[in-house]
């Protein structure tokens, strides 16, 4: 729990970080939190399943990571371009994609 209130306190600094070092900061602590996070996963799953069971788990572990890597960007970016990446600065709704600002 320790390690998911870390990754979770880095993840606020990021989203109120008014500059570019705040931002790196919180990174760098959402970072320990989710080493902390897949060491005790592989922890979990080296105790609790049998020696010919452990590479489908780890494999599995493996897909999600893999999965979350390829689809993150993207399904990022879309948000970017529709109206869910509309943020309220100063009281109105203004698009967050460079091309509306120029």
């Amino acid at each position: 729990m320790l390690c998911v209130t870390l990754f979770e306190i880095g993840s606020a600094v990021c989203g109120a970080a008014p500059s570019m070092d705040a931002l790196i900061v919180g990174r760098a602590i959402c970072g320990l939190g989710g080493a902390g996070m897949y060491t005790g996963v592989m922890t979990l799953l080296t105790v609790t399943t049998l020696p010919h069971e452990r590479p489908i788990y780890f494999g599995l572990c493996g897909l999600t990571w893999g999965t979350g890597t390829i689809l993150g960007p993207i399904i990022g970016g879309a948000f970017t371009d529709s109206r869910a990446g509309l943020t309220p600065l100063n009281g109105s709704f203004k698009s967050s994609r460079v091309a509306d600002r120029l």
